[in-house]
């Protein structure tokens, strides 16, 4: 088995801001298992400082030195011996996890003549794919809303966070134009106080509003909880379900109404299907989100989406965003819906 990780830089079309950041570019891990007749399979880390402990040089540096040539000592079909020692080896860095199932996953694909969409049984061609609005003016936004529209999309999710006031201005304003068939969601990745929070679920019911997602620092889970059971507005948590298990626990002692889930949090797609299940068995809302990055990644959201019963769905990432991604092929957009439609490759 032939081993690459390598860092790329990708650049986004455009500047993107939310509550923390303004970021220009991001940069991914991408790894690449070939095996002896020359088949591959492609993997994608991206690490946010906000629930990521390490760096994404760190990353790669841990794949390099943990990812041996003698890893792969059994047959590749035996998935459950592969999701544990990943998971062990790699125990601590879920971005790596991520990558390396991921990349074994897709050449187990490869190997089987099988798509993703297959492997993770697919029930839907498609789904509606979530667009996300970074913070800017309210006369952009609604631009840019309008414009989406135009383009068939029907979920949007308007990030906040800055000024608890100056974003319901701005929902209110959005949802006098918003489509009568369209959703949104107010995102403000940890920007309110408790108390601005509060004060904003009560004006934030009376308009067209999903979700609101992580309104408050991701360690309040207590305060996260309070929000909840309000029972004004469902409490959606991301940064706060930082990893596997603050994400079971979220679920299991009812810290929140649902969860936005990324691969790159939770340690892979087999992990992702294990909180899927935990979600649905606790009546709990699920999203399926994700970071900057690469194409790679995000096919296999698209491929979980379409085999699982999700509450929504953001991949608005990879070739979505970036305008160097080297990862072609996997999905494909139209009219405002994601499709898997050809194989992954790196150019």
């Amino acid at each position: 088995m032939d081993v690459e990780v390598k860092i790329h830089k990708l650049h986004f079309a455009e500047p993107f801001k939310i509550a923390y950041e303004k970021v220009t570019s991001a940069p991914v891990a991408i790894v690449r298992l070939t095996d002896k007749s020359g088949k591959t399979g492609l993997g994608c880390g991206s690490a946010d400082k906000e629930v990521c402990p390490q760096t994404i040089g760190q990353i790669v540096k841990a794949i390099k030195q943990k990812l041996s040539l003698d890893f792969f000592d059994q047959p590749l079909f035996k998935l459950n011996y592969y999701h544990q020692k990943i998971q062990r080896v790699f125990k601590g860095w879920p971005v790596a996890q991520q990558a390396v199932e991921e990349a074994y996953v897709n050449l187990c694909c490869c190997q089987a003549k099988q798509t993703l969409a297959d492997f993770f049984g697919q029930k839907k061609a498609s789904v509606p794919m979530g667009v996300t609005l970074g913070i800017k003016g309210i006369e952009q936004t609604i631009k840019d809303l309008k414009s989406f529209s135009r383009q068939g999309y029907v979920n949007f999710k308007l990030k906040g966070g800055l000024n608890y006031q100056n974003d319901l201005r701005k929902i209110k304003a959005v949802s006098a134009i918003l489509p009568s068939k369209a959703s949104l969601i107010l995102d403000a990745n940890q920007g309110y106080s408790f108390v601005e929070a509060q004060k904003s679920l009560k004006p934030l019911a009376g308009l067209k509003i999903k979700f609101l997602e992580q309104p408050i620092n991701a360690k309040n889970l207590i305060g996260l909880k309070k929000l909840s059971a309000m029972k004004i507005l469902p409490i959606i948590a991301d940064e706060a379900a930082r990893d596997f298990l603050l994400a079971k626990k979220i679920i299991t002692q009812g810290l929140a109404d649902g969860l936005n889930v990324k691969l790159m949090k939770i340690g892979g797609p087999l992990n992702f299907l294990k909180i899927y299940k935990l979600a649905k068995k606790h009546r709990r809302k699920i999203m399926i989100g994700c970071m900057y990055e690469s194409n790679i990644s995000i096919t296999t959201g698209v491929a979980l989406a379409l085999a699982l019963d999700l509450d929504y769905v953001e991949l608005d990432s990879g070739h979505f965003d970036f305008k160097d991604d080297p990862a072609k092929g996997g999905v494909t957009i139209k009219n405002g819906r994601i499709f898997l439609a050809k194989p992954l490759w790196l150019k």
